[in-house]
Formats: C-alpha cells, sequence, structure tokens
C-alpha cells in the first residue's frame, strides 16, 4: 500500500513537470516579475514565438523595439509600481571564443500597473556570423527578479555586399592646407554570390569639394583586398579644422553600396598668405601717373589719369573729387566724375587741368578725392607747376603796329587822292591849251 502511495506521489509529481514544461511556448524562463512582453519587433518585423524563420541578415544593424506592459497584481485597493526597470537584448553562440556578440540594454525606470512602455534597442551582427539559427533573449528585469522570452533568429548572408575592414591615411589623417594626402581602402567581398565585377571605391571630402575614385576589376566571394592609393589635395586656402571624409563602396553594377565616414583634420599652412588675400580682397586700389606736371599760362593741358580697381567680390561705384584748384586752374574730369567698376575690373578717370591766364608762374598743390558711398577711399595730393608765357606782351607790340599800319594806310590814301586830283587838274588845263591852239591855227589860215 505504502509502495502505491509512493508511485502515485511520484506520478503525480512527473504530471506537474509535464505541465510546467508545456506552458506557454513563448515564456521559456519565466521569472517572478509581474510584467508581460507584449511584441518584439527586429527590422520592424514582429517577431512570431511559434516561427523559427525570423530571417535576418548577417552584417548588419537592427532595430530591436520591444513593448512592456505591467501586469495588475489583483490587488485593485492598492495600485502597484515597479521601478528600477531594464530592458535587454541580446544574441549568444558566435563560434569565435563563443562570446557575445549582440547586446543592448536601457533603462525604464518604474512603470504603473497595467501601463506600458516601449523601448528601442540596437544590436549589430558581425560578417562572420555562420549561417543558421540563434536564440535572441529579451530579459525585463528589476533589482531581484526578471522576465525572459526567447526568439529563434535564422541569419543567412546577403547574396552581393561588401566590408570596408579599415581605411589608412598616409602619412597621417592630419594634413596642411594645400597639401597632399593619400588614402588607402581595405575592403572584402562578403556576399554569398560569385564574384564581384567593376567595384568602385571612392574617397570624398564634401565640405572641400574634393575626391578621387579607384576601380577593381574583379573581388571573388571572401577575398579581401586593397584599393590602389587615391591622392587627393587639400585647397591651399582651406580653413582649419575637422572634416568627415566619407568612404563608399559601389558593387552589383552600382546597384549596391557601402559606406564608412571618417574624419581627418586639416591645419593652416604657418606660411601661407590666404589670411592676407583674403584683408586684400575687399581693397581699392588707387593709382595716379604723373603726380607733377607743367603747364603754360592760359593755354596749356596737363592731364592725370587716375587709375581704380576694385579688389573686391562685389560691384563698387565710385565718385572723383576736385579740390584745390579754384584760384589758379579749370578742372574737368573724364570720361565722368562717377564710375562703376565690376569686382575685379579697372576703370580710369582723366583729370584735365588748364592754367588760367593770370594764374602765378610756380608750383601748385591740388587733390583728387575718391569716395565710395559715404566713406572717403583715399585723398591723392598731385601738383602743376605753372609755367609763364613767353609770348604774353605780343598782343599789345602788335597793336602798336597794327596802329602805325593804319595811319600810314590813311596817308597814302590822302596822298593817292591828292596826287590824283594834281592829275585831273592837270589834264583839264591841257585840253584848254589845245582849243587855244586850234582857234589861233584858224585865225593864220
Amino acid at each position: 500500500m505504502k509502495f502505491k502511495n509512493m508511485v502515485s506521489a511520484l506520478f503525480m509529481v512527473l504530471v506537474v513537470l509535464v505541465t510546467l514544461v508545456g506552458a506557454s511556448a513563448k515564456t521559456m524562463d519565466v521569472g517572478q516579475l509581474p510584467v508581460t512582453i507584449d511584441w518584439v519587433k527586429v527590422g520592424g518585423d514582429v517577431l512570431d514565438t511559434n516561427d523559427v524563420v525570423n530571417k535576418i541578415d548577417r552584417n548588419d544593424a537592427y532595430e530591436v523595439k520591444i513593448k512592456v506592459i505591467a501586469d495588475n497584481d489583483g490587488n485593485d485597493d492598492v495600485d502597484s509600481v515597479l521601478e528600477d526597470l531594464s530592458v535587454e537584448a541580446r544574441m549568444n553562440g558566435y563560434d569565435h571564443n563563443d562570446q557575445v556578440y549582440g547586446i543592448d540594454y536601457e533603462s525604464i525606470g518604474f512603470l504603473s500597473e497595467d501601463h506600458s512602455d516601449t523601448v528601442t534597442l540596437n544590436l549589430q551582427l558581425p560578417y562572420r556570423l555562420d549561417e543558421g539559427e540563434y536564440s535572441l533573449t529579451i530579459t525585463v528585469a528589476d533589482k531581484l527578479d526578471d522576465y525572459t522570452l526567447k526568439y529563434v533568429l535564422y541569419v543567412e548572408p546577403e547574396e552581393h555586399n561588401m566590408l570596408v575592414k579599415d581605411v589608412v591615411f598616409s602619412p597621417s589623417s592630419t594634413v596642411v592646407a594645400g597639401r597632399s594626402l593619400m588614402t588607402t581602402v581595405y575592403l572584402k567581398n562578403i556576399g554569398n554570390d560569385d564574384d564581384e565585377e567593376g567595384v568602385k571605391v571612392s574617397m570624398s571630402v564634401p565640405a572641400l569639394g574634393i575626391s578621387a575614385v579607384d576601380y577593381i576589376d574583379t573581388l571573388d566571394e571572401e577575398e579581401a583586398t586593397s584599393s590602389e592609393e587615391l591622392w587627393i589635395v587639400v585647397p591651399k586656402c582651406a580653413p582649419a579644422g575637422e572634416y568627415d571624409a566619407v568612404v563608399e563602396v559601389e558593387f552589383k553594377e552600382g546597384d549596391k553600396s557601402v559606406s564608412t565616414t571618417e574624419t581627418i583634420t586639416v591645419v593652416e599652412d604657418a606660411n601661407s598668405q590666404c589670411g592676407a588675400i583674403e584683408k586684400q580682397s575687399e581693397k581699392t586700389i588707387i593709382a595716379v601717373a604723373g603726380a607733377t606736371q607743367d603747364v603754360t599760362q592760359g593755354e596749356g593741358v596737363a592731364i592725370y589719369p587716375l587709375t581704380l580697381t576694385n579688389d573686391g567680390a562685389e560691384s563698387k561705384t565710385y565718385v572723383v573729387e576736385v579740390d584745390g584748384y579754384q584760384d589758379w586752374a579749370k578742372v574737368s574730369l573724364t570720361p565722368s566724375n562717377v564710375a562703376v567698376v565690376e569686382a575685379g575690373e579697372s576703370k580710369a578717370v582723366y583729370a584735365y587741368v588748364t592754367a588760367l591766364d593770370n594764374a602765378a608762374p610756380g608750383e601748385h598743390m591740388f587733390s583728387l578725392v575718391v569716395k565710395s558711398g559715404s566713406d572717403t577711399l583715399k585723398e591723392v595730393a598731385l601738383k602743376a607747376n605753372v609755367v609763364e608765357n613767353a609770348d604774353a606782351d605780343a598782343p599789345s607790340k602788335w597793336a602798336g603796329v597794327k596802329k602805325v599800319l593804319e595811319v600810314g594806310l590813311i596817308v597814302l590814301i590822302v596822298l593817292l587822292v591828292i596826287l590824283g586830283l594834281i592829275v585831273g587838274f592837270n589834264k583839264l588845263k591841257g585840253d584848254d591849251d589845245d582849243e587855244f591852239d586850234d582857234d589861233e591855227d584858224k585865225n593864220y589860215y
């Protein structure tokens, strides 16, 4: 009888154990923590606990989203709160030293009963991961208890995939502006397919607008290689600082690509003139040829060419004024006293100076003032040497000669009139004498 009772007791224990093992397929190991994992998504897909074909690719990063619900403890009079909660996701089984290769963790803090929270974790799968089934373990825990679920994932390699194993800069990742930087890219074909042909490897620094490209004819499956040396020249006046260097590998006829971003540091060349050039770029260059010239009283003209060069980045308008000439000269500006000069161009304004008749011989100072807007850019001092006119008395002398000639002409006219009268009288007298002779002759015969 005692033996039968013992057998019955053992049978009941066995039934209880079988019942526990056959409990929910979703929960493989349940602790005392009163929570429920409502769902788990990997890469946006909800995992199915009854389907082992939850496929993911190796050498990829995945978002793992987990929704956790705090269960009701059955006591309606008191609201329970779970504190110090955390959520962990992990994958084991990496056959290299049996290490954990996918794990992430996040703290929830506290969670009131019948409330939920969703956390997002990240898993990075190595490219060496063997194809096959792996368990993904999700654990919600506080200081003492935990709640665990396990899912089965099937890891498989992609048909076409590349791995950038390393990027090496030479002589280093720090380069002086104006000098060259060499880049070597080490890559491997980790796709589960045939050889990759026409693999394009590029390195670029987008912020500086520079890049270099190399092509690899064929890269066999599981083969590793390096690119040719990719040379770039950092612009001479590139600002010092850190820049993103983007390395990209394109394959499968350009349909697929992988990339990685490194950092290079550009330092300024100690002998660079970029700073001086930048400061000079906003200047206006003003030049005058022949700052001292001779000009003759009353008739001479001196020409002073003024050249305006706009060495800035935008068009500028200049106004030229003349000062200090009013009491000894006349000045005009040609083609105009206003000049519009485009960026990088030059224009000339000519100052024509004519000395007055009564200008004192000797040096006279005057100035050309160049303005742009409300700013006076420069005042150029110029000099004119007024030369005395050697023929200044010629008009008075000519006037005397003219007077003498006029008097002589009048006298000559008077003489001619008198002479004409004399001739006329003489002619009349001759006619009278001829008539008297004729009378005498007639009387004689």
